[in-house]
């Protein structure tokens, strides 16, 4: 629970502080965060390779409070490639040549929390026991092709329903629930091009 309140509370200063909206203005830091950021999730993976033998050659570290210590570092990793994903995609996004590749995932950022439940609903469809156990069937080969299609069929689908609605479905019910009352949803053929990207 802590661990991903933590989460919402950097998304939050992040948002607070303007830090994608004004590239420009954060380069600085946008780019120490970067460096941070990845040399953080490169660590926390190579501990995940190494703290089992280590543990093992070493019994003296091989207790509870060490063991706790590796579960907070290794959680931290994912944070951090995460983290150094989003500013490097930020960073990116500053060069022309870049910019022009990546607008393609721009109505994908802006169904964000559609396509973060949506492909969360496909995961455990395909993945899962309950599911289709795509996982131990078809091992990394299969889940690499799932999450090729998933994030295709995303692109595709947040750039048809941006043509003709405002946002997303649920980022349309999130801002009803947050702000208490009804935002304006259809806005007619042309919305993705009259829409700002941010």
């Amino acid at each position: 629970m802590c661990f991903v309140l933590g989460r919402f509370l950097l998304g939050y200063w992040a948002g607070r502080k303007g830090l994608l909206a004004a590239l420009d203005q954060n380069l600085s830091l946008l780019r120490r965060i970067f460096v941070v950021a990845l040399a953080t999730g490169l660590a926390a993976t190579v501990l995940s390779y190494v703290q089992a033998p280590m543990r093992a050659a070493w019994p003296i570290i091989d207790i509870e409070p060490v063991k706790m210590l590796i579960r907070v570092l290794l959680r931290a990793g994912p944070l951090g490639i995460g983290i150094a994903y989003a500013t490097g995609f930020a960073l990116l996004f500053r060069l022309p040549s870049w910019a022009r590749r990546l607008s393609v995932l721009v109505p994908l950022g802006r169904m964000a929390l559609t396509n973060y439940v949506t492909q969360s609903l496909f995961g455990i469809a395909l993945f899962y026991g309950i599911g289709l156990g795509v996982g131990p069937d078809f091992g990394m080969a299969g889940i690499l092709v799932a999450w090729v299609l998933i994030l295709s069929l995303q692109i595709w689908w947040s750039r048809a329903w941006l043509t003709h609605f405002t946002q997303g479905p649920f980022e349309w019910a999130w801002r009803w629930l947050t702000y208490g009352r009804r935002p304006k949803l259809r806005n007619g053929t042309g919305a993705l091009e009259r829409a700002p990207a941010s």
